[in-house]
């Protein structure tokens, strides 16, 4: 006999046990990637509505364009009111481009 056990008996439900808790395993795997792949299939319209129809800057905390103050002059005669705009949604970079730059 090749089995854990000697009794046919124990080996025959050991055996059964074994395939019941690997097709459970597997079917519960199968349904965890079916509801997430389900789910970004959902999502991925509402995502790209988000990306494409900027929200208006009263609803933007903290507003998207921002100013500093580029250089601060010791005096009053040459100093200038420079300063700087940043526009965050133009500051966005592939994946790509991110490995370049930390290269």
């Amino acid at each position: 006999m090749a089995g854990t056990y000697q009794s046919r008996v124990f080996n025959f439900i050991n055996g059964q046990t074994n395939r019941v808790k690997n097709s459970l395993g597997q079917s519960w795997r199968q349904v965890k990637v079916s509801v997430q792949w389900t789910g970004q299939i959902l999502l991925a319209p509402l995502r790209w509505l988000n990306w494409l129809i900027p929200a208006p800057e009263s609803q933007i905390p903290g507003n998207t364009k921002s100013q500093f103050p580029l250089e601060q002059s010791a005096s009053p005669e040459t100093s200038s009111s420079k300063s700087l705009v940043v526009d965050r949604s133009a500051m966005t970079c592939t994946a790509k481009e991110a490995n370049t730059k930390l290269e």
